[in-house]
């Protein structure tokens, strides 16, 4: 954490990630061409005079040639991989609830990532991210959060504030800024207040300024710039302000990744990643993608985790480290506002439970069968005992330092937090 006053500033020291072996794969980037725009015009008819235009031009030029792969790396990681039916392995198929924002941070994917401010290579191997803590929260900060189409009452919904402000066309720049409060993130109270509104359709949705949250300018504003010095070669920059009139407390933690294949396919050669202290640098091994090397200026604490499912955690049947909302209260006018048939088979289940008959005819209990119940089969690593993917949560939120290695694993993280 750090303590930062206001108008102070919080930077992390620009991190590069350099490429060592490995041939440059040709590439094709279809579609190009028909996706231009009053910004990004048609080149010359001198295919010689288009990186005169202006070095991106220049880049561009390379890259549609296929001489230099100016977008093998970019931002294509997803915000949101909970939920979603790539990790949905229930029979129902309700891909809401399978896999839940609450079991996120323990839960490995299978099929993609997410992260804040994340970046990747093209096939996801490496990915690179932010977590944040504001000392108040029970969960790190390091993806979006957002309510299921049972939960919000207009359906899907993130409820964050984040911007994405600037970007050239092959990535080799972009920024964003994420305003993060420096109270407790209002989980619960956004889920309970959008459930609530689902009796009236023509309620507005209640969103994460409706809380109260940023009364008194009392949130950071984390910008995240991605710079790329070669195609292989980017820096990365995080600065927080504190835009309150008081001091307040921030932990900020770039992370960087590999997505995980070991655990699904055995004949996958697992990837590495270790410190080393002399040369102040994380040594990246990776079957596919090369040879890398992740820089660390400044002082910071190096730590890291493997990214996989705690299977313990599945077992002993936590599901959110934080207080899960209560039910709705009975309430008749719901009843009224709408017919709750309309929902999704797990909440339609819950509320058949608290209202009986008058929803209809109760639907079978497979219907609301979550990856909990089913103790997530198709996404257990196999151990219960080493670092897994909650590894950083635990060492930075509860300290415990037995969910961590300084030796090396296949997530990293650059640790900050001065008291």
């Amino acid at each position: 954490r750090e303590r930062v006053g206001r108008g102070a500033n919080y930077r992390w020291s620009q991190g590069t990630i350099t490429q060592l072996t490995g041939a440059m794969n040709q590439f094709a980037d279809r579609g190009r061409a028909k996706s231009r725009s009053a910004f990004d015009p048609a080149p010359p008819t001198d295919p010689s005079e288009l990186k005169l235009l202006s070095p991106e031009h220049g880049r561009l030029e390379r890259s549609d040639a296929g001489a230099e792969d100016w977008k093998r790396w970019g931002p294509y990681v997803s915000e949101r991989h909970w939920g979603t039916c790539r990790e949905d392995y229930a029979a129902h198929g309700n891909s809401w609830i399978y896999l839940p924002f609450e079991a996120a941070h323990y839960i490995a994917y299978r099929w993609g990532e997410d992260g804040l401010a994340g970046w990747c290579d093209r096939s996801q191997h490496l990915c690179l991210g932010l977590a944040l803590w504001n000392g108040q929260d029970a969960i790190l900060k390091e993806r979006l959060y957002g309510l299921s189409n049972p939960q919000g009452n207009h359906g899907e919904d993130a409820k964050e504030l984040y911007y994405y402000l600037d970007a050239t066309p092959t990535h080799s720049y972009m920024k964003m800024l994420y305003k993060y409060p420096q109270a407790a993130y209002p989980y619960d109270e956004l889920r309970r207040e959008n459930f609530e509104r689902k009796r009236d359709s023509l309620l507005p949705e209640y969103e994460l300024l409706d809380t109260g949250i940023f009364n008194e300018n009392r949130y950071f504003d984390v910008f995240v710039e991605y710079a790329q010095g070669d195609v292989d070669d980017t820096l990365v920059r995080v600065t927080a302000h504190n835009r309150g009139d008081r001091e307040a407390e921030l932990c900020i933690l770039p992370q960087a990744w590999f997505r995980n294949t070991w655990s699904w396919n055995k004949d996958c050669k697992k990837p590495h990643m270790k410190y080393s202290e002399p040369d102040k640098r994380i040594e990246i091994s990776h079957e596919k993608l090369g040879e890398f090397y992740l820089y660390v200026d400044g002082s910071m604490e190096v730590i890291f985790c493997e990214n996989d499912t705690h299977d313990a955690r599945v077992k002993g049947g936590a599901v959110s480290p934080y207080k899960e909302a209560e039910p709705v209260a009975k309430n008749e006018e719901l009843l009224v506002g709408g017919d709750f048939r309309c929902l999704e088979p797990a909440a339609w289940y819950e509320l058949h439970s608290r209202f009986g008959t008058k929803l209809g005819p109760k639907p079978p209990g497979m219907a609301q069968e979550t990856g909990k119940d089913q103790g997530f089969p198709h996404h257990l690593s196999g151990r219960t005992s080493g670092t897994f993917k909650d590894g950083f949560h635990d060492y930075v939120i509860r300290g415990d330092k037995a969910a961590v290695s300084t030796a090396g694993g296949t997530k990293a993280g650059l640790l900050t937090r001065q008291k």
